[in-house]
């Protein structure tokens, strides 16, 4: 409970700096030992100055690592948007060119396989476009794998139920479905 003990190891110096009472200290229970106040010390201009700058450029660190976080951010949000509306742009393409096919077969496999993609993603239609679609089911098979034509009839009703299935997908779905489907899954 002393603090320091000021001891001269110096001899020349011996008995002029004022000797500590070691056994007052030793033998101090609190009372006589009472704890020396430290004085608190006001740092110099200079470190002042010096912790001043150390601070600002501290937070100047801080203010380039979240603008280089920020940039880093947008970019690759940029980026995704740009790959996003690029793959969309890209399958519709490819999907128009197959619907227009003048090979009558592959644009009935074609529009028969995108309504089995719209069909299978919605939860409930009506009975008329159910029975549109068990028979566009029938029409996508027999292009696939029969050896006779398809009827420009068969080729219409096709695209027909390609058209009811979007309109109920679109009036059943939720903003955030429609969206799903329109820019991650690119389904229209």
């Amino acid at each position: 409970g002393l603090g320091w003990i000021p001891l001269e190891m110096t001899p020349s110096y011996y008995g002029v700096m004022e000797e500590a009472n070691l056994k007052t200290g030793l033998e101090a229970k609190g009372k006589l030992a009472a704890s020396i106040p430290e004085t608190e010390s006001q740092p110099s201009v200079e470190e002042n100055i010096r912790t001043n700058f150390s601070l600002k450029l501290a937070l100047f660190g801080i203010e380039k690592f979240l603008l280089l976080f920020l940039i880093v951010f947008d970019t690759f949000m940029f980026l995704f948007i740009l790959t996003v509306i690029f793959l969309r742009a890209f399958t519709n393409r490819k999907r128009r060119k197959c619907f227009a096919s003048q090979d009558t077969k592959l644009a009935v496999r074609a529009m028969a396989g995108y309504a089995r993609a719209l069909y299978e993603h919605g939860t409930q239609y009506s009975d008329e476009t159910t029975l549109l679609y068990e028979r566009v089911r029938k029409i996508g098979q027999k292009a696939a794998f029969s050896p006779h034509p398809v009827s420009a009839s068969e080729r219409h009703d096709t695209a027909s139920c390609i058209r009811h299935l979007k309109k109920e997908l679109k009036a059943s779905a939720s903003w955030y479905d429609r969206w799903i489907m329109k820019y991650i899954e690119r389904l229209y």
